[in-house]
């Protein structure tokens, strides 16, 4: 399932996960981002279905991070993000 259109809430949402530094939780990126917690995590399913992000079941729980490595195809995702980021939030982009 390929990302052919990245929101702007798909863009906040990846960038709160590679700003947390490590795992994070879908109830942290709704404290960090404008986005529901019922949006998140289907942002976040997509996400790892894509392989951008990783994920890691805890004890009643998910936690998300960016993948460590990904495989040629998830890269080109991600890429997609960054470039979407540079258009949502021009001041910020990395």
């Amino acid at each position: 399932m390929e990302l052919k259109q990245v929101t702007k809430q798909t863009c906040s949402v990846y960038r709160a996960v590679r700003n947390s530094g490590g795992y994070t939780t879908v109830n942290e990126l709704a404290r960090k981002t404008e986005a529901v917690p019922r949006t998140i995590r289907n942002i976040l399913r997509r996400l790892v279905t894509e392989g951008v992000l990783e994920i890691q079941i805890v004890h009643g729980g998910f936690r998300y991070r960016v993948a460590t490595s990904m495989p040629r195809e998830s890269k080109e995702q991600a890429d997609r993000i960054h470039e979407a980021e540079k258009i949502f939030y021009p001041r910020e982009s990395t």
